[in-house]
């Protein structure tokens, strides 16, 4: 008996001996995967860490994760309710939506998963934020696309909107630090304990360290001798020469200190090196352009009246009550 078949639309059936047959679901699942195919294949939106084959949104740093950077291709294999399984390198990798449940699965992997390389837009910014950015680090000024190419989205889950003028983020169970955001949405301070900072701000080359530390002493600031090492001495002069030029008092080093300054790359031999020194997780995930000198991080005092955040224009953040008070409670099982 032949097989009469109609369709409509996204509609089709045939008619079969006994009744009637449908399967218009096939076609539209087949357009719904299509569609699915295209929208989530792209590029990495920025600097995220794999750890035992799983990606996490919180994007923790400590020894034995490794970093894949913003731009590289990727393409989205498998969209489940809390995780997708992507291909990342010709690896195939989970990456976890471990703290931004508020997101659909949808919104999270439109975050994450990108149409346009951002390498694109890296290769227009300056020398000194691409350097930061390369390292996962960050500097007052930078704008928002430049930190989230850097550190990654801060977690929905502490962060509810980016519209926010604070952004938490954590690099381990107990590093937590905050971005805060100027009116024009450029960073205007960090905040957080130094041994968590210590490993996100962003430290010049160490030949641009004494460029700006001679100019700086050429300003009266008194910066200390010239080794390339960011001290205390050097912080304090920082925000000397910032408050007395009317710059943003953030303590830190920046574009406009360096310009001001009369500092740039071309002013000194940019030096190639390993990540920077003192933290141990790092050096197993980054490739650094130009990284901080050694022992440059832990020249800073961490108690008294000269710890960092009194030093960066910001009062000091509450101490918790109890050790991991301020560590955000898990969310599911995460693999480590």
């Amino acid at each position: 008996m032949p097989i009469k078949a109609f369709s409509r639309g996204d509609f089709a059936a045939a008619r079969l001996p006994g009744g009637r047959f449908s399967v218009w679901r096939w076609r539209c699942s087949a357009r719904r995967a299509a569609s699915r195919q295209a929208v989530r294949s792209g590029y990495l939106c920025c600097n995220l860490r794999e750890y035992k084959e799983w990606i996490s949104d919180i994007n923790y740093r400590f020894e034995g994760t490794r970093l894949l950077r913003a731009g590289s291709p990727v393409q989205v294999q498998a969209s489940y309710a809390k995780y997708a399984t992507v291909r990342i390198g010709g690896r195939e990798l989970s990456l976890g939506n471990d703290y931004s449940r508020d997101l659909s699965q949808a919104a999270f992997l439109q975050r994450y998963v990108v149409p346009t390389d951002p390498n694109l837009k890296l290769g227009g910014y300056d020398e000194f934020t691409q350097d930061a950015i390369a390292n996962s680090r960050v500097m007052p000024g930078m704008t928002e696309e430049q930190v989230l190419m850097a550190l990654g989205y801060p977690v929905a889950s502490y962060t509810a909107s980016l519209r926010n003028r604070h952004w938490k983020y954590w690099l381990d169970r107990s590093g937590e630090f905050g971005v805060h955001w100027d009116d024009e949405r450029r960073v205007r301070r960090l905040s957080g304990d130094w041994s968590a900072l210590s490993r996100v701000v962003y430290a010049p080359p160490r030949d641009v360290v004494k460029a700006m530390q001679q100019a700086l002493n050429d300003a009266g600031m008194e910066a200390g001798e010239v080794d390339g090492l960011l001290g205390s001495k050097t912080y304090a002069a920082i925000r000397r020469y910032q408050e007395r030029e009317k710059l943003n008092r953030s303590g830190f080093v920046d574009l406009a200190t360096l310009d001001r300054l009369g500092v740039t790359k071309a002013t000194s031999s940019t030096v190639v090196g390993g990540p920077p020194a003192g933290t141990s997780a790092d050096t197993a995930v980054s490739v650094s352009v130009g990284a901080a000198p050694p022992a440059a991080q832990s020249a800073l005092p961490t108690e008294g009246p000269d710890r960092l955040s009194a030093a960066v224009g910001g009062e000091a953040p509450p101490a918790p009550d109890k050790a991991g008070e301020t560590v955000p409670p898990p969310k599911g099982k995460l693999p480590y």
